[in-house]
């Protein structure tokens, strides 16, 4: 674990103190196609866009295809 001491903020503006974080990696696949990415930073990293109604998430590829991940 990185020490880490500043603190975050919750949805409603509480204040929550932290002791330090971890360094996560994800896969996303799809086929013969997968990244590896950092999980903190993923979602704006990749530019995705979430739809929690239908448990999907869009992101764009090296290749220009967009890339769906469905989560049923």
């Amino acid at each position: 674990m990185t020490p880490y001491d500043e603190p975050i903020y919750e949805f409603l503006g509480e204040r929550v103190s932290t002791r330090g974080y971890i360094n996560l990696h994800t896969m996303f696949r799809e086929g013969n196609q997968k990244k590896k990415i950092h999980v903190r930073p993923s979602l704006n990293t990749q530019g995705a866009v979430v739809s929690t109604p239908h448990l999907a998430m869009k992101f764009p590829w090296a290749s220009g295809d967009i890339i769906t991940i469905d989560g049923y």
